[in-house]
């Protein structure tokens, strides 16, 4: 929880000395106290005294003080009156808007709050980049995490943490590659390339070696704004399993040639990638590749549980992208 309370004290000392002039009063008009005439407090400048120093600070405590803020990464609540807040939940928030230095308004289909930033200290501002995770400003929605460094809130993405196998893997295939990555397959294009050869390493790993790959611009490491081109590539699929091997034919029905590493080895050496396509199948990855040999067609499908990609640099745009 992230409190920002933000009432000014001044309105409370007002409220103190009113007090005070209440006290005056009572005495001199009950004569409780033996008070010389002319120090007495008259109604008139009692009432002044209400207006001033009561209804004054009372207005500006209700209407014009910022009221307290509490922040959690998943919801906001603002302070309406005493104990009465406000909740938005982060999920259900639908429409944002805001001039980033003065106001933010935040929707959903309960509530509308708005908040009026430069009433806060900056540490408010946390709530920008908690919505900017969350997908808003034209973002895409990534997994983040709250933390206090020095007693400030700051926003960090979330970074899984690597499984055993892909901890390994990656130590040994880092100092060879200078982009290596886990996961985002879905970025990568797997056409017109060749693989050179595949590697079986622990007995359960599949290392395939790659003329090139074709890296989308939505992949973390592709920052050129267009697809780029690689030089010679790496992808390990983690845990291969379920291996099937069909030769496709034109004039025939498809035939299934095989199920083992030796026979991936077979089909995938010097062979051209045509495409692949990504699939879950009972909640495991599949990935299935077209391509062919020499003169022969084949699909190979298999199951992996992790991904890791590798290159060097980027040679060129790729052959889809206009100059």
């Amino acid at each position: 929880l992230k409190p920002f309370n933000q009432v000014s004290s001044q309105a409370y000392i007002l409220l103190i000395v009113f007090g005070v002039v209440t006290i005056w009063f009572l005495l001199s008009v009950l004569n409780l106290m033996d008070i010389a005439e002319e120090y007495r407090l008259g109604v008139i400048p009692y009432g002044i005294s209400v207006v001033v120093l009561l209804l004054g600070p009372l207005v500006y405590i209700g209407f014009f003080s910022r009221k307290t803020i509490v922040l959690t990464d998943q919801a906001l609540f603002k302070q309406k009156y005493l104990n009465k807040y406000i909740a938005i939940p982060f999920e259900d928030i639908q429409m944002v808007a805001t001039d980033h230095e003065n106001k933010l308004l935040m929707t959903t289909s309960q509530e509308k709050v708005k908040v009026l930033l430069k009433r806060y200290s900056k540490e408010l501002r946390v709530i920008l980049d908690i919505l900017t995770f969350r997908g808003f400003f034209g973002e895409e929605a990534k997994p983040y995490e709250i933390v206090f460094e020095e007693g400030q809130m700051i926003v960090k993405e979330m970074i899984e943490a690597m499984d055993e196998d892909t901890s390994m893997l990656f130590e040994k295939y880092i100092q060879k590659y200078t982009y290596l990555t886990p996961g985002f397959l879905e970025d990568i294009i797997f056409y017109d390339t060749q693989i050179e050869r595949i590697q079986l390493t622990l007995g359960k790993h599949v290392i395939v070696y790659l003329s090139h790959l074709d890296i989308k611009p939505t992949h973390p490491e592709n920052t050129r704004f267009k697809a780029q081109k690689t030089d010679d590539a790496i992808v390990i699929f983690e845990n291969v399993e379920n291996i099937k091997i069909t030769l496709l034919s034109d004039d025939e029905e498809n035939k299934h040639v095989g199920k083992t590493i030796q026979a991936l080895r077979d089909v995938t050496k010097k062979a051209i990638v045509f495409d692949a396509v990504l699939r879950d199948r009972k909640g495991l990855k599949v990935i299935d590749f077209t391509m062919s040999q020499e003169v022969k067609r084949h699909r190979v499908s298999f199951s992996y549980s992790e991904v890791i990609v590798g290159w060097n640099k980027f040679i060129a745009n790729s052959w889809f992208e206009k100059p």
